[in-house]
């Protein structure tokens, strides 16, 4: 089915099914899993997702392609379509989809394990205590952990991987990405390609490209190759004891690459000299170093020094 793009919501469509279903494998998807897709567009990883997840909450801010995704998802009977902006959702409204949305799986199993599948109308009007037990269902499931697989809008990349990596409930996302964002994610210190969203995105996550995509598999073609990333937030990876102080030291670090950390830190933090040094040498670091040559672990003993010392 021709889909027209619109270039104002960044879309470009996928529509070779065994290619998203490699995705699907590559991102680890199983009946286990609750998955969140930014980005439903046709609806052609939505119906692979589907098929491979327990549950999938779609998101999509096209209202226009509503019959187009009504068609492609009917049947797939444990998809929630949402037409709507992913970056306005707050994380209780989420977690409230995941509930009702295995509330109705679990009913949907249960109805057609013991009896012929009927309608939700047909059910409540011959079981009276159908309401009932939706409720129950629904408060007694938890906020549920889910994996984001998605093919982004390349616009709103890194501000929907900020908002999901700041949500507890959201345990890895699986998302395709502008090919340079992925290797800027994934690089190394010491490297051109490393920088503030590396380090930013490295203290709370393990990054790892899974599959580098070529821009000819998308309609309509894009003028960047991507990759296919996983991030897997990893809360215990490091101690942080201020987030808002380790955030403005990535962001001071960064801030004129040229300079050593010393005087990036002196502007940033408004910091003399010898002050400066001092938290150098507190975090076992020369004083000639540059950001760039500070690992995410590094960057978080940094930033923990400043907060004990501005405390």
């Amino acid at each position: 089915m021709y889909v027209k793009h619109k270039k104002r919501f960044g879309q470009n469509f996928i529509s070779d099914v065994n290619f998203l279903r490699s995705l699907v494998n590559l991102a680890g998807i199983s009946k286990a899993d609750n998955v969140l897709e930014i980005g439903a567009g046709a609806g052609a990883l939505t119906r692979e997702l589907a098929a491979a997840a327990r549950f999938v909450a779609a998101y999509e801010i096209d209202r226009d392609l509503e019959p187009i995704l009504t068609a492609a998802l009917k049947g797939a009977e444990n998809v929630r379509l949402v037409l709507a902006d992913a970056l306005k959702a707050d994380n209780a409204e989420i977690a409230a989809l995941f509930r009702k949305g295995n509330a109705q799986c679990t009913m949907h199993n249960a109805q057609l394990k013991d009896k012929p599948q009927v309608s939700d109308r047909e059910q409540s009007d011959k079981n009276p205590d159908n309401t009932s037990l939706f409720s129950l269902l629904t408060s007694q499931f938890p906020d549920f952990q889910f994996k984001l697989v998605a093919n982004l809008p390349y616009y709103i990349t890194t501000p929907l991987i900020f908002k999901f990596l700041d949500a507890p409930t959201c345990a890895e996302m699986a998302v395709m990405v502008q090919k340079e964002v992925a290797e800027r994610l994934a690089a190394k210190e010491g490297t051109a390609a490393y920088g503030a969203l590396t380090v930013a995105v490295g203290v709370a996550a393990d990054v790892k490209i899974l599959k580098r995509v070529p821009r000819k598999i998308f309609y309509p073609v894009p003028d960047v190759d991507s990759a296919f990333v996983s991030i897997k937030r990893n809360a215990e990876k490091f101690a942080v004891s201020d987030r808002a102080v380790l955030s403005r030291l990535i962001g001071s670090a960064f801030a004129m690459r040229r300079k050593t950390l010393a005087n990036n830190l002196m502007r940033g933090f408004s910091l003399p000299r010898e002050q400066a040094e001092t938290l150098l040498k507190a975090a076992g670091l020369p004083l000639n170093v540059r950001g760039e040559a500070l690992s995410p672990a590094r960057f978080v003993a940094l930033g923990n020094a400043i907060a004990d010392f501005i405390e």
